[in-house]
């Protein structure tokens, strides 16, 4: 669809938001690979195989398997070494490989932060803690919910914006929007304690809704506001 979609806007002049070029260049290995020389960026080896034999003996382990063309956490499983790769893929099926960085902080868990951007505009949509590597947004409930530290530890985030963030972050951040190449995208990430960002993914299919019903997370909607405001401006730009 997207090859199609580049010949159809081929002789079309005007204004276009993720052009479909771009889009096909923002695959998870693609993007690890602009992502990989860029500075206070850590981007974690990632390559596409279909099979065992498909990985560079240099390949380091452990590493996260997951099929290719899936979003919203869901993984096959972490790969301790290369012996144990080839029953855990999926016959005929295409999958990536990304090198497992251990992003935990030093109270042992584990922080996801998604940003958001929106052409000039960058907002931090949340930032997730969990006890466990694989991070999700149900782990707001499950594991942040009654934890109000952890729960005021995402507002003030959120509150302060990444105005707050260590200078070498914002760059970083400014880096990756120029390295991949989109007019609106979501970033998925970890901050190191040297204020690197510890790139997952970035992709124009990243999710900005749901927004939690719990009053605990009213503050999920200043993002939501920002975004609002930021998309509003990216959209009606001259």
């Amino acid at each position: 669809m997207l090859a199609n979609l580049v010949k159809l806007l081929r002789p079309y002049r005007g204004r276009v938001l993720n052009r479909p070029e771009a889009v096909l260049r923002s695959t998870r290995d693609r993007v690890a690979a602009a992502c990989a020389p860029l500075p206070h960026v850590v981007a974690p080896r990632t390559i596409r195989i279909g099979s065992a034999a498909g990985v560079p003996a240099d390949f380091p382990f452990p590493a996260i398997l997951r099929l290719a063309g899936t979003h919203t956490g869901r993984v096959i499983g972490l790969v301790g070494d290369a012996d144990r790769l080839a029953p855990q893929l999926v016959r005929g099926k295409q999958h990536f490989l990304t090198e497992y960085n251990d992003f935990r902080s030093g109270d042992g868990l584990y922080r996801k932060y998604r940003f958001i951007f929106l052409g000039g505009e960058i907002v931090l949509r949340h930032l997730l803690v969990s006890d466990s590597w694989n991070v999700h947004a149900a782990d707001r409930a499950r594991f942040m919910a009654s934890r109000p530290g952890l729960v005021a530890e995402e507002r003030d985030a959120i509150d302060y914006g990444i105005q707050a963030l260590p200078q070498p972050v914002r760059a970083g951040l400014a880096a990756i929007r120029d390295a991949v190449g989109l007019d609106l995208f979501g970033l998925d990430c970890a901050l190191s304690g040297a204020g690197e960002i510890i790139l997952f993914e970035a992709n124009a299919t990243m999710n900005f809704f749901p927004l939690s019903d719990d009053p605990k997370f009213a503050h999920l909607g200043k993002a939501l506001r920002r975004a609002q405001a930021a998309f509003d401006t990216l959209l009606f730009a001259p």
